[in-house]
């Protein structure tokens, strides 16, 4: 026993753990006076804040979609094909109508974790085709479609060459031979130079068969001035690719408009003819009432006041010349000017209009 008594005892755990406990005490209390001076609700706020901000940044981004339209048969872009985007019956991504150069519709904003449903209207001979993809977060992706346009048809005569007629109204034939092993359904348009001019009713053309389909070319949708001359393609409406027939128009008509330019000063009444001489060797027809558009000044909004009467019939014979009286009235501070436009059977002539 007595070797016991003279060794020091260890300290107690509770003797350890003081300068623990005084520490996180310090520690806690000092949290507590940072949370009283700053504000428990400023700090929900921070907090909530960090927590959208994680949110947004783990959200599915949106990407890009590209659709490129390749022609079944012979693999050549196909442009001016309709693409459309949508997700559950909505559109979705930009925009992009149409195919562009080298057959791309390019679609930014396309929403990612989606079933987009891709859409390619060919021709209508196809109908529509489509596609299902679904994008990454933020994935760029490239899809390709490919139409069977290779229609295999062939038209006769391939090209025609058309010298302005009286009434300037062109009905014409075109034979379509279909080439392939099913029935096509076609409207004749006018693209290019003759766009907006060519009318003709729809047509079934089965396989194997051709078919003489009538169609109209009216110039006189179209503004030619002397001598003018435009050139066309005939083509099956939504066929884009393979042949066409193609158009060369020359307007024969030869005319001089004296004068080409009306100037007047403000204050003034300018008075005088307007002739229209017919060089050529075919008589202009179907002269109208010149139609005139006067545009007014930028400032105070005054128009000049102009009259025009024709003294000849609505006919001008080779040689010969028509002539229109003018009254043109322009007010002080009426700077403007205009135009008066002379329409006839597949004829046009423009007069320019200066005020000073």
């Amino acid at each position: 026993m007595d070797d016991y008594e003279g060794e020091e005892s260890e300290p107690g755990l509770n003797e350890k753990m003081k300068p623990i406990v005084e520490v996180g005490g310090k520690v806690l209390s000092q949290i507590i006076t940072v949370v009283k001076k700053i504000g428990v609700w400023k700090i929900v706020a921070a907090l909530a804040v960090i927590a959208g901000v994680y949110y947004y940044l783990n959200l599915p981004q949106p990407g890009v979609l590209t659709v490129n339209v390749l022609a079944l048969d012979s693999g050549t872009p196909v442009n001016n094909a309709i693409v459309s985007l949508t997700s559950n019956g909505v559109s979705v991504g930009t925009p992009a109508s149409e195919t562009t150069s080298g057959g791309i519709a390019t679609f930014t904003e396309v929403p990612s974790g989606q079933n987009i449903q891709v859409s390619v209207d060919g021709t209508p001979a196809y109908g529509v085709l489509t596609d299902f993809v679904t994008l990454q977060s933020g994935q760029s992706l490239t899809v390709t479609e490919n139409l069977p346009l290779n229609y295999q048809l062939s038209f006769n005569p391939s090209s025609e060459n058309l010298t302005a007629t009286p009434t300037c109204v062109m009905n014409k034939n075109l034979t379509v031979t279909n080439n392939q092993s099913s029935s096509v359904t076609i409207t004749l348009i006018g693209s290019e130079g003759l766009s907006s001019l060519v009318s003709s009713q729809q047509t079934i053309i089965p396989p194997g068969q051709s078919v003489l389909i009538p169609y109209t070319i009216d110039f006189s949708k179209g503004s030619f001035s002397s001598g003018s001359s435009v050139s066309g393609v005939v083509r099956p409406e939504g066929f884009n690719q393979g042949d066409a027939l193609t158009i060369n128009f020359i307007n024969s008509y030869q005319f001089q408009v004296s004068p080409s330019q009306l100037s007047c000063s403000q204050g003034q009444t300018c008075t005088g003819y307007i002739t229209i001489q017919n060089t050529g060797s075919n008589v202009i027809t179907g002269l109208k009432q010149p139609s005139k558009t006067l545009i007014p000044s930028t400032s105070g909004g005054l128009t000049p006041v102009l009259t025009i009467t024709p003294t000849s019939g609505n006919s001008i014979l080779p040689g010969g010349s028509a002539s229109y009286y003018y009254s043109l009235q322009v007010p002080q501070g009426a700077v403007a000017g205009g135009y008066i436009d002379f329409n006839g059977d597949c004829f046009h002539a423009q007069v320019l209009i200066q005020t000073q």
